[in-house]
């Protein structure tokens, strides 16, 4: 686990560093509007002085929290380079240790929606990947439809042949989801 308490510690870091630079730049734009006169026009020592200790300044401000721009730039970091909590572990659709019952294949390389099929040699129950709660669920054309939203900011849409719905409204990772046990089916997912 160091290697990713590390590049947690780095993309603090450089969250730290864009804020600071966004605020740099705001209380430069700030100075600017202030109009001198003749007689109070700074000399180009006090400039120098003036813009170092603005950088001070935000130095401070960036080291109490700053305006909260870190976190928002940290968060999205975190989410595209998948150290959020997206990345935790997942328990199902099907039992995890009895990888020789089942293939999964994936059916396209879009990180946006990723879409799997999975057949299963002998019919398996289908249980929750994450803590979550189905959202819609229908018929269509001889299958069936499961949409799920999970805690973790991602959905699932399940698609298989025959006939069945889901067991209850809300669910715990690792629960089984389904009134029926299934050889093949889709599995989407998406944020």
């Amino acid at each position: 686990m160091q290697p990713q308490k590390d590049a947690e510690a780095q993309l603090k870091k450089a969250a730290q560093m864009y804020e600071q630079h966004f605020l740099n730049e705001m209380v430069k734009s700030m100075r600017s509007t202030i109009d001198h006169s003749e007689l109070t026009k700074p000399t180009m020592g006090e400039k120098i002085y003036q813009n170092h200790l603005d950088q001070e300044y935000v130095k401070a401000w960036t080291g109490r929290g700053g305006i909260g721009l870190s976190d928002l730039i940290a968060n999205q970091l975190r989410e595209k380079m998948g150290l959020g909590d997206k990345i935790q572990k997942i328990h199902g659709p099907l039992p995890l240790e009895e990888k020789k019952n089942f293939q999964i294949k994936q059916m396209n390389s879009d990180p946006e929606k990723q879409e799997f099929k999975i057949n299963v040699k002998e019919k398996s129950p289908v249980s929750a990947m994450w803590d979550g709660k189905v959202i819609n669920q229908f018929q269509h054309e001889g299958r069936s439809v499961v949409d799920m939203s999970f805690q973790n900011g991602l959905k699932a849409r399940l698609l298989g042949e025959g006939n069945f719905s889901a067991t209850k409204e809300e669910f715990r990772a690792g629960e089984k989801i389904l009134n029926a046990e299934l050889d093949n089916f889709f599995l989407q997912i998406y944020s």
